[in-house]
């Protein structure tokens, strides 16, 4: 009988222990509420999130580089292409303009995005132009431009885009790069176009107003 009594209670206790581990669906719970840090460093990955999946099957794979530049014959410095080339990421303008930004913003492109990018990007192509008219003293009008064509335009919007918010939201555009400098965006192809130098300044906006025409 003792037995039968044990193994009754027993139960009894199980049975409570089970009861009182159900949460009550009366009862509403409240969401854990973030902290400030939590809150900023949220913010912080989202704006460095360039990640993007989308690829179009009959995205436009043509250079367009080329032609674009041919263009700029015309003008008052009458550009030539001097040099062409296919570069890795690691070595373009736009990678070593990542790389300029601050210690910290550089430290999480160059590590949680770099191979993002990447993968993003079909294909990179490079021409160096210079101009035949001496504006000083052997001194040539020149400039590297960058062709990046990504997979779908979608992706390449996200890129200008993330660019442009690095642009204005900078204390200075110069801090990732010094020399005057721009880029653009046609469908899904992006083009970074980076100066000799300051003695551009009064060049390089042509440069690009031309090449989209």
């Amino acid at each position: 009988m003792k037995i039968y009594q044990l193994l009754l209670l027993l139960f009894i206790g199980i049975t409570s222990c089970q009861n009182e581990s159900k949460p009550d669906p009366t009862v509403q719970t409240t969401p854990k509420k973030q902290s400030a840090t939590e809150i900023k460093q949220a913010k912080k990955d989202q704006a460095f999130d360039i990640y993007c999946k989308d690829v179009d099957p009959k995205f436009r794979k043509e250079s367009e580089l080329v032609p674009m530049l041919n263009k700029l014959s015309k003008l008052e410095n009458k550009y030539k292409i001097v040099k062409t080339e296919k570069p890795d990421i690691r070595s373009t303008d736009l990678y070593r303009a990542f790389r300029r930004l601050p210690k910290s913003k550089a430290g999480e492109f160059q590590n949680k995005h770099l191979d993002r990018l990447n993968s993003q990007i079909a294909t990179i192509k490079t021409c160096s132009i210079v101009g035949q008219k001496d504006l000083d003293k052997k001194l040539f009008a020149g400039a590297d431009v960058t062709e990046y064509i990504f997979k779908s335009r979608k992706c390449a919007k996200r890129i200008s885009d993330y660019l442009e918010g690095v642009r204005t939201t900078e204390a200075s555009w110069e801090v990732v790069d010094k020399v005057p400098n721009s880029f653009f965006r046609i469908d899904n192809k992006l083009y970074y176009v980076r100066t000799g130098g300051w003695y551009m300044r009064g060049f390089y906006q042509e440069i690009e107003q031309t090449m989209k025409k």
